[in-house]
């Protein structure tokens, strides 16, 4: 192998001797050379030119300290910047990659770079004085001399921060530093220009298990690290060199099993809440004993939701703290919370499960809040969300199917209370979203959905009633909405006019409707939304049939002379004439006809408005064909 790598150094200068001499010819003959120009390899395979290579590097240590250029004190070869170079150009010349050239030229510069590293690593560690530009100075100028690329020197500094941190911590009791050895580390990382990026994963790897088992030992009972007790844990942190990333990695494995068992401790206090004492020992093949944990699930009177379980409330309440008081919850761009370690990620619950013990807390966050203004089971909804590991469409779901019954109840009792709901109800409405954390879409859906349900199921039974006042309060109410008898309250057209006929009955006998309420007429027509001509027709046959009774009687008073009673029947009668503008047939003898305008010409009409006297005089003489 010697005879060989002789031979191959032999060989290999000459090649790049040759080749230096022809591109110093080309060069002066005006020839343009590129960065591959004459490469002497054609024919040859990578693994023989990396072979050739490494003959060559091992060829030239050899002749180095053969020629007795090694330092006296360690015995290291004495490199130059100009043997680096040649070095170089035997690499550009047999094309062998930078990664193999590296591996192979550390056999020659590796001691000497080794020796400058490990001198200013120890200068730094131990000289609180040292002067940065000197060290950075005198490692830079090795690595411009051994032609180390800027990758390759940052690995070296980083392998000797970490010989430095792992002496530190063999000589920490409890692999704690000493705050002058910390800042001796601190002190090399300034001096070798590591950024914390660059260290990070060596202080993680080293000191991140005495920063987890100071986190077990911070933890309290209730599995929360007290502030005070934080405020140290932060500061052994520092101290260690761990950053904040990877020390949130460190916290939530440190405490992984604290959460594990709280999601247990939650999971079996749902089943207990859900099931009663017999049908756990069923799922269980256990004996039943006594049913301790039987409990009441009525709904709550206003919000129609109720949740009797203070034990599971405060269970979850529990582990909402233990994340949220250790500063577990990070936000992340899109608003959303998220948790490092989760119950359905943990299989600990499943996704129904989890859907079931969110929609309990929601409930008794309303409940809560209706008995003593507490809004902290509100505010930590999304968290419990994000802790359970529910999808954002999830949590929506479940909020949207509360939303509904708390809307659905309190619209019922507000509409059989009062019959609409006012500005005030709006806002309580309001505020239920917001608790909800509904978008206005949603809670715009809801509050209509709520609402045509009620009016559906109260049409239902108004379009059977024959009592008018119900229906007239009915359609007003549907009005006052802003909703709509077909669309909203599923009324069919033919329900509509029957509906129309009663109510304008029932006015026309009350004798609610005059001569000048014809747009009261038009306004129910609309608000039924029916045909114009048609209504018309049930009008008249209506007042039709009412005038003719009313003159009926008139004339049979004047037949008795009771001029009295004939006076008090005139106002109903002129009511329903002016609805028709008078224009109705009727058969009065001409006598009694005139008999009829004497007592009304005589009428005290002293507190009636001249233009009405007048009116009423006019559809009168119409009426009876004395015009």
């Amino acid at each position: 192998d010697a005879v060989n790598k002789q031979e191959n150094y032999a060989l290999v200068s000459y090649a790049l001797n040759a080749k230096k001499l022809c591109l110093g010819v080309l060069k002066a003959a005006g020839a343009e050379i590129g960065p591959n120009s004459l490469y002497a390899v054609e024919g040859i395979g990578f693994k023989m030119l990396e072979r050739m290579y490494g003959y060559y590097v091992d060829e030239t240590l050899r002749m180095l300290k053969e020629q007795g250029l090694e330092d006296e004190d360690d015995d290291t070869v004495l490199v130059t910047k100009e043997i680096m170079e040649n070095l170089k150009d035997v690499q550009e010349l047999l094309q062998v990659n930078d990664v193999v050239a590296t591996e192979f030229n550390h056999r020659i510069y590796a001691p000497a770079f080794r020796t400058v590293l490990l001198s200013s690593t120890k200068e730094c560690m131990l000289n609180v004085d040292v002067s940065k530009d000197k060290i950075k100075g005198e490692i830079e100028e090795a690595a411009e001399t051994y032609l180390i690329d800027e990758p390759t020197f940052l690995k070296w500094k980083r392998d000797y921060y970490k010989i430095a941190a792992e002496m530190v911590k063999g000589n920490s009791p409890g692999g704690i530093p000493s705050e002058e050895n910390h800042s001796s580390l601190k002190r090399l990382a300034w001096c070798y220009d590591l950024e914390d990026t660059h260290i990070n994963d060596i202080n993680g790897g080293l000191f991140g298990s005495v920063y987890a088992q100071g986190v077990k030992e911070a933890l309290g009972i209730t599995g929360i690290v007290p502030k005070d007790i934080a405020e140290s844990l932060n500061e052994l942190r520092q101290r260690l060199g761990v950053s904040e990333p990877s020390a949130k990695i460190y916290f939530a494995n440190a405490i992984k099993q604290r959460l594990l068992d709280q999601f247990v401790t939650v999971k079996e206090e749902l089943e207990r809440f859900i099931y009663n004492q017999q049908q756990l020992a069923q799922r269980d093949n256990k004996d039943p004993g006594e049913d301790v944990f039987r409990r009441g699930k009525g709904g709550d009177e206003k919000l129609g939701i109720r949740i009797d379980d203070t034990i599971l409330l405060g269970d979850i309440m529990a582990l909402i703290a233990m994340f949220k008081d250790n500063n577990m919850m990070e936000m992340n761009s899109d608003g959303v919370w998220t948790a490092p370690i989760t119950a359905i990620d943990s299989n600990v619950l499943n996704a129904k499960q989890a859907e079931l013990i969110f929609r309990q807390f929601i409930v008794s966050g309303f409940q809560k809040k209706e008995e003593d203004g507490n809004t902290r089971y509100e505010d930590s909804m999304d968290l419990l969300g994000a802790i359970l590991g529910m999808s954002e469409e999830s949590m929506l779901n479940v909020k949207d199917n509360i939303g509904g019954i708390v809307f659905e109840n309190y619209i019922n009792q507000i509409l059989s209370s009062k019959g609409k709901i006012d500005q005030q109800d709006m806002m309580y409405l309001s505020n239920i979203q917001k608790k909800l954390e509904l978008p206005d879409e949603v809670g715009s859906r809801l509050l209509q959905t709520t609402q045509v349900k009620k009016l559906t199921e109260e049409a239902i039974r108004v379009k059977r009633s024959p009592d008018f006042r119900q229906i007239t309060a009915f359609r007003e109410k549907v009005m006052g909405m802003g909703m709509e008898l077909r669309k909203h309250c599923g009324l069919a057209e033919h329900e509509r006019y029957k509906m129309f006929r009663v109510e304008l009955t029932g006015m026309l006998r009350s004798n609610m409707l005059g001569g000048d309420d014809r747009e009261v007429v038009q306004d129910m027509q609309d608000n039924y939304e029916l045909d114009a001509e048609r209504c018309g027709e049930i009008l008249e046959e209506l007042v039709d049939n009412n005038i003719r009774s009313s003159m009926a009687r008139i004339i049979k008073n004047l037949d008795r002379n009771s001029g009295q009673n004939v006076v008090n029947a005139l106002p109903e009668f002129l009511e329903y004439v002016n609805l028709i503008d008078g224009e109705i047939d009727l058969d009065v003898e001409e006598n009694k006809a005139k008999e009829l305008m004497d007592i009304f010409s005589r009428m005290d009409t002293t507190d009636e408005e001249p233009r009405i006297t007048a009116r009423n005089e006019a559809v009168l003489l119409k009426v009876l064909k004395l015009a």
